[in-house]
């Protein structure tokens, strides 16, 4: 062993060396000194495999750093233009910020984890990157900062993976002209004539690189035009320094280009052909419909303030249009607005099988083609054809909704969990104001409050192991589920009828929590699956599986709870438009006024769920219905089965 300036050596320790000028990665042999020389020798030998690995930039960066620990922090780079004033007068201010691509989600989403770095509203955007590319090019290389947890110096790398901002600026990032362009597509070089049937030649990083050098080149400004407009391309861009390849780092945001792109163009497009009588029926269904597990709401009357909808709105109406618009839609345009909503699920699903990618493909192209049979001259707008480089965008980057721009609330779990909301939740707490007597606990069911003696002579109850009757210290009006959802009552929900998990989860309508002297409790009215030969789930004209709401109630632990989901009513020739009168006082005078209702069949107890739902996983193949006056301008097939139309999709 001999000691040198980096610490103690010994037999066989791989070091790095500097041999004849080159730096060597070599294992000690042996020590011995040599005579009329002060110090102490080592015979190596060199380990060619190893040198091999620390050739790599990133290790030989560390070792030259002295051997740090090296931290990978990858970048995600936002850009966007907002308003200045409070007021609705535009004064464009354009800003870049970035987030932490190693964060969750829901952290990802918080107001404390998005990083400014730089804004203005003189400056254009792009001329604002030159300084920046050079910061982002130094954290590639990789920067040396002190760890105060370690206490020593550390080497953080942190690469840019992607860029997040709407269809304009991801084209400018791009060095791309615009959906104004010939060549309208940042990703891939289609044109008009063929931009629905399919996707053309990817645009690569390096050809861009030779496309700018050459419009650069070029000795005349009508070159120079003509080369822009056969490329597509613009030669300003600093980012195209950048090691990472543009045209696939930009993925395709779901917000502005599927809320704000086909579904209100559809949605303006139908409501201008209806009927002032059929835009109050319009309005009078979705109120009539279950919001359970529907994230938001509509913020205004859709009869009269459709062109003002935001995309909270669009991505509302789009996951309950099949039920609402249905009656009001021709066979074309049902096939357009069912393609369309399967896309919404893929885009706002939580979680995907990357194995199933082609499936994906196909629901995109099958939108294309039902659009570019509906409309010729839809096959020209820009977002129509991104929706099929989604998919790629999401085996690239997981689900859409880790990757758009919409702006998450704040993380409420801990805030259901604070003891003001547990009183309101019914769960445990320590004073309870009131106990009220087991009989006089309002419940409604039917649309009639109910005690628990008149719910146990009419329904079966199932009370858990270990509790023989139901005596409740405070009742609530709602529940946690397992995502931090809060679940109001006559919320549909899913739950697990055992503590085991593995038991698959059942779907129920939730009426009421209680908490007595051993738990938190929830009363969750069963909805049963409808089977055919007791295996095969049977299936709507949308193909949602159907429900039968039972008389019998199950009494769960509230920990069982999973989350709140969406289930429609399938309604029958019972349950009918009417008009019902209403008072309202208008400048204080009572006035009493007509107002259309939608009535269900409360006799009907046959239910759906509904597939078109936000929410879960996009994991089934769904067996969608076909309308036949589409099938050969889409060019599919359909096998018939037992029970419905199996969708087979040929994509050319």
């Amino acid at each position: 062993m001999v000691t040198s300036p980096v610490g103690s050596v010994f037999l066989k320790d791989i070091v790095q060396s500097s041999i004849a000028g080159a730096i060597c990665v070599s294992i000690i042999k042996q020590f011995y000194r040599k005579e009329g020389h002060n110090g102490v020798f080592a015979s190596v030998q060199v380990l060619q495999e190893l040198a091999e690995m620390f050739s790599h930039p990133l290790k030989t960066r560390s070792i030259m750093c002295g051997s740090l620990p090296v931290f990978m922090v990858p970048l995600i780079i936002f850009s966007d233009d907002t308003s200045g004033n409070r007021s609705k007068v535009w004064n464009k201010f354009d800003s870049w910020c970035f987030l932490l691509a190693g964060l969750r989600q829901k952290d990802n989403a918080q107001f404390c984890n998005i990083h400014f770095i730089c804004t203005s509203n003189q400056v254009p955007v792009m001329e604002m990157t030159h300084p920046l590319v050079d910061q982002l090019l130094e954290l590639e290389r990789g920067i040396v900062v002190f760890d105060a947890q370690l206490n020593t110096n550390a080497l953080i790398l942190a690469p840019v993976i992607c860029f997040l901002c709407d269809n304009p600026r991801a084209a400018e990032i791009c060095s791309h002209l615009g959906s104004g362009t010939l060549r309208f597509c940042r990703i891939c070089r289609v044109d008009h004539t063929n931009s629905l049937t399919g996707i053309c030649e990817e645009r690569k990083r390096s050809s861009t690189i030779q496309e700018v050098q050459l419009i650069r080149s070029a000795h005349t400004q009508a070159e120079r035009k003509r080369l822009r407009t056969l490329y597509g391309t613009s030669e300003e861009n600093h980012l195209l320094q950048l090691p990472v390849d543009l045209h696939q780092s930009t993925p395709i945001e779901s917000l502005h280009t599927l809320g704000l792109g086909p579904y209100k163009y559809l949605l303006r497009e139908k409501m201008e052909q209806l009927s002032e009588k059929q835009r109050k029926e319009v309005v009078a269904r979705i109120a009539a419909l279950p919001s359970s597990g529907l994230t938001g709401g509509i913020s205004s009357d859709i009869s009269r303030h459709y062109k003002s909808f935001v995309g909270r709105d669009f991505k509302f109406l789009a996951q309950i249009a099949m039920f609402i618009f249905s009656p009001y839609l021709s066979e074309a345009e049902i096939e357009v607005w069912l393609a369309l909503s399967m896309v919404f699920k893929m885009v706002y699903c939580d979680e995907f099988e990357s194995q199933k990618i082609e499936l994906y493909r196909d629901v995109c192209h099958r939108f294309a083609r039902a659009i570019d049979c509906y409309s010729v001259t839809w096959r020209k707008i820009l977002k129509i054809h991104l929706i099929l480089h989604l998919p790629d965008s999401m085996l690239r980057f997981g689900p859409a909704s880790s990757f758009n721009t919409e702006r998450c609330g704040e993380d409420l779990v801990n805030l259901y969990h604070t003891k003001e909301v547990q009183a309101f939740l019914g769960g445990e707490v320590q004073k309870p104001r009131t106990k009220a007597p087991l009989a006089s606990v309002p419940i409604t069911l039917e649309g009639k409050t109910m005690s628990l003696e008149e719910i146990d002579a009419k329904f079966t109850v199932l009370l858990p192991h270990g509790i023989s009757n139901l005596t409740p210290v405070q009742w609530g009006r709602a529940t946690v589920g397992k995502n931090g959802q809060l679940i109001n009552v006559q919320d549909y929900i899913e739950y697990n009828s055992q503590a085991s998990t593995l038991v698959e989860l059942e779907t129920g309508l939730f009426i009421g929590s209680f908490h007595t002297e051993q738990a938190t409790f929830c009363l969750v009215r069963y909805l049963e699956p409808v089977l055919m030969a007791g295996t095969e789930p049977v299936l709507n004209e949308w193909s949602c599986p159907l429900l039968t709401l039972t008389n019998v109630i199950r009494c769960i632990a509230s920990t069982l709870v999973s989350c709140a989901v969406s289930v429609v009513h399938q309604c029958d020739s019972q349950c009918v438009l009417a008009e019902q009168e209403t008072t309202s006082r208008i400048e204080r005078e009572l006035v009493t006024q007509k107002k259309t209702v939608f009535v269900h069949n409360t006799d009907n107890n046959m239910y759906c769920c509904n597939i078109f739902y936000g929410g879960g996983d996009y994991t089934e193949e769904f067996n969608l219905p076909l309308i036949e006056s589409t099938q050969e301008c889409l060019g599919m097939t359909t096998n018939q089965s037992s029970y419905g139309s199996i969708l087979q999709v040929s994509v050319s």
